[in-house]
């Protein structure tokens, strides 16, 4: 139980630092959430879950994310979800 406990930490921290990863990048091109959203092909809110790390993009988003901001997907940090599945990206907790 306390190994589940522990990898569910990391696993969270990871998100939330390829979640604050995409603020920087968005912010450092002067880019609005809405922009960015709009750039992506995603609905603003979807955007702003991404940031906040409370869902990761799916890895069509994940693609369309990285040339929006202009770097490799590996350079997000958006990896696997919590399941192993790069495409479910839901973060529940």
């Amino acid at each position: 139980m306390h190994f589940q406990i522990t990898k569910c930490r990391i696993w969270y921290a990871e998100v939330q630092m390829a979640a604050n990863r995409v603020r920087e990048l968005r912010e450092r091109l002067l880019l609005t959430q809405e922009a960015l959203a709009f750039r992506c092909r995603v609905a603003t809110r979807t955007a702003v879950t991404w940031e906040k790390g409370e869902k990761s993009p799916n890895s069509r988003n994940r693609k369309r994310l990285a040339k929006v901001l202009g770097v490799s997907v590996d350079e997000l940090g958006l990896g696997e979800t919590n399941d192993g599945h790069p495409d479910t990206g839901v973060y529940i907790g």
